[in-house]
Formats: structure tokens, C-alpha cells, sequence
């Protein structure tokens, strides 16, 4: 189980206990990471939770095949202080569903 949470200037990620603090991006940083990770590239993301919440297996996992890696290089690309863990640690430790949740609840704070 892991929690995610915004408050102002960060974001509180808790795994298994563990809470980290992740700076949340401004400015020029967070326009740069929006021009990359976000927009057309999310689709992805939104189609493999649209097949998750309908349980449609294989659209899913054609989507997470697609979007596993992305999902990951957008977190990582996002977490500048390595507060997450990593690239490795992230891989190994969240699932698709909770590497989602993190990024919409990103997308969320931002918009």
C-alpha cells in the first residue's frame, strides 16, 4: 500500500511506512517536464486505466507494455532530489496502478 499526497511546494509519498518528500517542479523546471511528459504522452496512461477500471485484460496489457517504461522515465524525470528512490527502486517497488496514481495526482496539483 502506498499513500501520495500534495500539500503546497511537495508532495508526501508514503511506501509501506516509509514517507519521502518529493519537491513538487516550478517554473521553468515543471514546464520543461510538462512539454515532455505530459499532454499526448499521458494518453497512454489514460487508456491503460480505462482498460484496468473496465477489465479489459488485453487492452491492459498491451497498454502497460507500452506505458511501464514511460510511466517510470516521467517519475523519474520529475523527482530531481532522487526522493522516490530511483529509477531501479521504483521499477522494483510500485506496481502500474500505483506508478498511475502518482502521476495523476502530479497532473492533478498541476492543472
Amino acid at each position: 500500500m502506498i499513500e501520495f499526497d500534495y500539500v503546497p511546494a511537495h508532495f508526501r509519498f508514503v511506501h509501506d511506512g516509509e514517507e519521502r518528500i518529493l519537491p513538487a517542479l516550478e517554473g521553468e523546471k515543471l514546464g520543461r517536464w510538462h512539454a515532455r511528459y505530459a499532454g499526448d504522452k499521458m494518453a497512454g496512461l489514460d487508456a491503460m486505466m480505462e482498460a484496468a477500471e473496465a477489465g479489459n485484460l488485453p487492452s491492459l496489457l498491451e497498454a502497460h507494455s507500452m506505458t511501464m517504461d514511460a510511466m517510470v522515465d516521467a517519475l523519474v524525470a520529475y523527482d530531481a532530489t532522487g526522493a522516490l528512490g530511483g529509477k531501479e527502486w521504483l521499477e522494483e517497488h510500485l506496481d502500474p496502478r500505483q506508478l498511475l496514481l502518482i502521476l495523476h495526482r502530479i497532473q492533478v496539483a498541476h492543472a
